[in-house]
């Protein structure tokens, strides 16, 4: 199925997954529109349901494209500018009067992952902790540089410092679930979150997180159960209803998961990731016009259901459906060679 936990650009299911560069970088919608030209009549799929449908992901390019965005930020931002530049000039003075000063070099290593100089950053935050390796800060700015440098496994290790050098470890282990969730690293992340919850009962989003987990690994009843838990302390959740709507429609309960998407709806009037599961819920009742209806409010104005529709097998029913292309095309303008091969498929002039 291609049904997801997800409502607007944060995850339902998932948390924030996206950086501050990354919400940064405008134009990178148009390298997904481009990367949608060679699925025109290709076979559907999907990422798995849970995963930052990358990040994930307006989130949404997949993590091994992320030098690539990383360079098109770097791009939009240009060169340092000359503040920056004499900052940066000021700390080397200071480290070459101090060279063991691990406060100067992890002020500098923050300044260079800025300019996304994260080479040179990483090498700044290693020395700092050669002298403080218990500094909670710098592990923490290591951590999230090793993320950004897409080398989840080395930022986990570091956390796992974290937790040692006394840091707030059901944080820090929701944080390894995050990034191994986000990775693609679903029953790793597993663990992770139930550490989470075990030393903080009830986290919001480590709830959350699993349940979209145990969705995407197929583990249907776990994710039931753990949805009816938490709604009894929680009735007014609707992500959380919404999860469960989910896992009831993947075991065939048709009823029950329209139950749930409608009361969804009723917690958060309106919301687009729900109206985008029940036009995957309505594809599997084989009703194609009821599901275009539904992907038409979800989609609206909405980029990423749209270019998760494109690749969602779920609608691959839909691709010989014009009314299918002009919903999506609503959301994100289809250029080119696409909007040539679709003009010619259905014999229209404009889609």
């Amino acid at each position: 199925s291609g049904a997801i936990c997800n409502a607007g650009s944060v995850k339902w299911g998932v948390t924030e997954l996206e950086s501050t560069w990354k919400r940064n970088c405008p134009k990178r919608q148009n390298v997904a529109n481009q990367l949608l030209l060679t699925s025109l009549l290709a076979p559907r799929r999907r990422s798995d349901v849970g995963q930052p449908i990358e990040e994930r992901q307006e989130d949404n390019m997949p993590s091994k494209h992320g030098d690539s965005v990383r360079t098109v930020a770097a791009a939009l931002m240009g060169e340092p500018d000359a503040r920056t530049v004499a900052r940066l000039k000021r700390l080397d003075q200071a480290i070459v009067r101090h060279p063991k000063d691990p406060k100067l070099l992890a002020e500098k290593g923050g300044l260079l992952e800025g300019m996304l100089n994260f080479s040179e950053a990483l090498k700044c935050y290693n020395r700092a902790l050669e002298h403080t390796p218990k500094d909670l800060p710098t592990l923490m700015a290591k951590a999230s540089l090793l993320e950004r440098s897409s080398r989840e496994t080395q930022a986990v290790k570091v956390l796992n410092l974290a937790i040692a050098a006394g840091g707030d470890a059901a944080e820090l282990s929701f944080e390894q679930g995050r990034i191994l969730h986000q990775s693609g690293r679903l029953k790793a992340a597993v663990p992770c979150y139930a550490r989470c919850l075990s030393l903080r009962p009830h986290h919001k989003q480590a709830v959350m997180n699993l349940a979209a987990v145990m969705i995407g690994l197929s583990r249907y009843r776990e994710a039931l159960a753990l949805c009816e838990e938490e709604l009894k302390h929680h009735s007014q959740w609707p992500e959380l209803v919404c999860s469960r709507g989910i896992a009831w429609m993947e075991l065939g309960e048709v009823e029950r998961a329209c139950h749930d998407f409608e009361a969804a709806l009723k917690l958060s009037h309106g919301n687009q990731t729900v109206f985008y599961n029940l036009a995957c819920l309505s594809m599997k009742q084989k009703s194609p016009q009821k599901a275009l209806a539904f992907l038409a409010k979800a989609t609206k104005g909405n980029a990423r259901l749209a270019n998760q529709a494109l690749m969602d097998r779920e609608f691959a029913p839909l691709s010989d459906n014009l009314r299918f292309w002009r919903i999506i095309d609503r959301a994100v303008y289809l250029e080119g060679a696409m909007r040539w091969q679709l003009c010619k498929k259905f014999k229209v002039k404009n889609i």
